[in-house]
């Protein structure tokens, strides 16, 4: 690095890990322009010796600011930051229980009618076998033990502090975000959250920009509302950022940006500091959805949109893909001005959030036993993602192209040749599969007909295995 960079230094009572320390802390430099494009970096092993770190540690470091776009390996050469990684402002600063084999708990979602038998390749649904269910149990009625005036009382309409202060350490330790307790408004889960900011936010006929194609129920959502929907393409990669309009401005823009639905892309730095530059300039807020970014299978989870400009994004989670979904906890991280208006609009149509189930996930989050949770399924996970992409290979050969394979639950898969029209669903399905055409997500039709979302996290190998052959004969 150049002479006047400041020296790198670690914390090792922090929280956070050495190699999410070193990322922060390079990352952050990068964004702000003191380590400019084309800067060369120090090799891993004079990082490791600079910073009292092992090798590997430094390795995981920049293996992960390259996969999110901010650093570049040439061979033989070195590794230099980026061109386009700045943004030209610093974020703000604030000073194992194994899983229950006899807890199997039957789930159906909404919109699944699988025939008999039939291998359903559903979307976003957990393995909910894998749940620590007794544990979980076993904290609940604990922490009703200890707070049973909270619990019979009921909660605030921001959510327990208890709660609140616990995701605002693991957002920060697991997702880059860097709030207070009082930014953060708890919610019945996702979908609650952006009823929320609609409501509190738009006026009637304003316009929203959805990622096409994308999560249709949410889009319905806002127009339900009164929203106008802005549809707007994306590629293998995430929103095209070249593609947003410059005359219609939207109020908002709901984006996926660490995990594109469906077609699973990952925005990099770069689209994402374009993204927001266009969001400033044109006056739009930002919404994030953040689902299933936990799941991260090469590195680590990519950090959060909301970290590049936490004053215009409103960040969305929930505790639905993580755990359960029938757990019904979600939350908005907001910028401070929206604060009161969201909180003012909960207090009228939600005041009381399940308090028991707040004081419960805010001992497992505090206790880390999510953190165990998220790691343990991430190695399932893992597993059957790669049992779902040898089988679609072994099946289809070169015939098959597949996005999303880096993060989440489900895969993008496209198949030469292919036309998954309702005939061909309903023939697949008779085979044995359910598969979700990418053509139920667009608003503009006509452009992913030969592509489906294969969804692979609630399904054994042996299962995924049987369905890939059923979609096969349902081709032949």
């Amino acid at each position: 690095m150049k002479a006047a960079v400041r020296p790198l230094a670690v914390d090792r009572t922090s929280s956070l890990s050495l190699t999410r320390q070193l990322y922060m802390e390079l990352s952050s430099r990068i964004l702000s322009g003191e380590l400019g494009p084309g800067e060369r970096l120090p090799a891993t092993r004079e990082l490791a010796a600079e910073t009292g770190v092992s090798r590997n540690v430094a390795m995981e470091a920049y293996e992960q600011l390259a996969a999110e776009g901010f650093l570049l390996g040439i061979s033989g050469a070195g590794t230099f930051v980026a061109d386009r990684a700045s943004l030209g402002a610093v974020p703000r600063e604030r000073g194992s229980d194994e899983a229950d084999p006899g807890a199997q708990v039957q789930f159906e979602a909404e919109g699944s009618a699988a025939a008999e038998g039939a291998v359903d390749f559903l979307l976003g649904r957990p393995a909910l076998d894998l749940v620590p269910y007794r544990a979980w149990s076993r904290i609940e009625r604990e922490a009703g033990l200890a707070s049973p005036a909270a619990v019979l009382g009921g909660a605030p309409a921001e959510g327990l502090l208890e709660l609140r202060e616990a995701l605002a350490a693991f957002l920060r330790r697991r997702r880059g975000i860097d709030c207070g307790p009082e930014e953060i408004l708890i919610t019945t889960g996702a979908l609650h959250g952006l009823a929320l900011l609609a409501d509190s936010l738009l006026e009637p006929g304003a316009a929203v920009l959805f990622e096409d194609p994308g999560d249709i129920v949410v889009s319905e959502a806002f127009r339900a509302r009164g929203a106008r929907i802005l549809p707007s393409p994306v590629d293998e990669e995430g929103i095209v950022v070249e593609a947003l309009p410059r005359d219609d401005r939207p109020a908002m823009a709901f984006v996926t940006p660490s995990h594109q639905f469906p077609l699973g892309g990952c925005l990099s730095v770069q689209r994402r500091i374009a993204l927001v530059d266009w969001a400033r300039e044109s006056g739009c807020l930002l919404v994030e959805d953040d689902y299933e970014s936990e799941y991260r299978y090469d590195v680590g989870p990519v950090s959060s949109l909301q970290r590049l400009d936490p004053d215009n994004v409103v960040y969305v989670g929930t505790f639905s893909k993580i755990f359960y979904p029938s757990v019904r906890l979600g939350y908005l991280v907001l910028p401070e001005r929206l604060v009161a208006p969201c909180l003012e609009r909960k207090r009228i149509t939600d005041r009381y959030c399940a308090p028991l189930t707040q004081l419960a996930m805010a001992r497992f989050i505090g206790e880390e036993r999510l953190d165990r949770h998220i790691a343990r399924m991430r190695k399932e996970y893992r597993r059957r993602r790669d049992a779902l992409a040898e089988a679609l290979e072994s099946s289809f050969g070169d015939r098959v192209r597949i996005n999303g394979l880096s993060t989440g639950l489900h895969l993008a898969v496209a198949i030469k040749g292919a036309t998954f029209d309702r005939g061909r669903v309903e023939t697949i399905r008779s085979a044995g599969a359910v598969i979700h055409p990418v053509e139920d997500y667009a608003l503009a039709k006509g452009k992913h007909g030969d592509a489906v979302a294969m969804g692979y996290s609630h399904l054994s190998p042996d299962e995924i295995a049987k369905g890939v052959q059923a979609l096969a004969k349902g081709l032949a």
